[in-house]
C-alpha cells in the first residue's frame, strides 16, 4: 500500500507547526536521502547569494570534468557529455537564472568546440546544436543588454553549426 500524497501547500501548513530544530532534522534527513537534495541544500546555502561565484564553480568543475574525459571513441565521448550535461542541468535548475542557464551552457559548447567533437558524429553535432538552441531560447528571456553582450560570443558558437527551428 501506497503512502498517501499531500499538497505542497498541506505540507506548507505542517511545516509551520514545526520548531527549528524539527525543520533542520527534517532537512538533514531529505539530505541523506538523495544526493540531489543534498546538492539542492548546499545551492541555498552556500550558493544562491552569489551567482557569478556559483557559475564560477560549476564552469571550473566542468572544465575538470573535460580535461579529465578521453573523447576517443565516440562512444565514450557521447556517455562523459551527457553525463557532463546533466550534471550542468542539475546546476541550472537549482538556480532557476536564465543568465546561470546561458552561462553554464555557453562554457560547456566553448569546451566541446575546443576539444574538437563537431562533425566527427551525428549525435554529436545534434547534442552541440539543442545546446544551442537551449542557450538561444534562454537568451531570448534576458534583457536586451544581457543579449547584446552575449551575441557575438554566441555566433562564435553557431560558427559553422547548421541549426533548424
Amino acid at each position: 500500500m501506497a503512502a498517501p500524497t499531500f499538497s505542497l501547500s498541506e505540507i506548507k501548513k505542517e511545516l509551520t507547526h514545526l520548531s527549528a530544530k524539527e525543520l533542520v532534522e527534517i532537512c538533514l534527513s531529505l539530505a541523506k536521502l538523495k544526493k540531489e537534495n543534498k546538492a539542492y541544500l548546499v545551492y541555498k546555502l552556500y550558493n544562491e547569494h552569489d551567482l557569478d561565484g556559483f557559475i564560477n564553480q560549476v564552469n571550473a568543475e566542468t572544465t575538470e570534468m573535460f580535461n579529465s574525459a578521453a573523447f576517443l571513441y565516440t562512444h565514450t565521448a557521447k556517455k562523459t557529455l551527457r553525463k557532463i550535461l546533466k550534471t550542468i542541468t542539475q546546476n541550472i535548475r537549482f538556480a532557476k537564472d536564465k543568465k546561470v542557464e546561458v552561462e553554464l551552457l555557453m562554457h560547456f559548447c566553448k569546451l566541446f568546440k575546443s576539444e574538437n567533437l563537431l562533425h566527427c558524429n551525428t549525435v554529436l553535432d545534434n547534442l552541440y546544436a539543442s545546446q544551442i538552441k537551449k542557450i538561444d531560447k534562454a537568451l531570448s528571456m534576458l534583457h536586451e543588454d544581457f543579449q547584446y553582450d552575449y551575441n557575438r560570443e554566441i555566433e562564435e558558437l553557431k560558427n559553422g553549426i547548421t541549426l533548424e527551428y
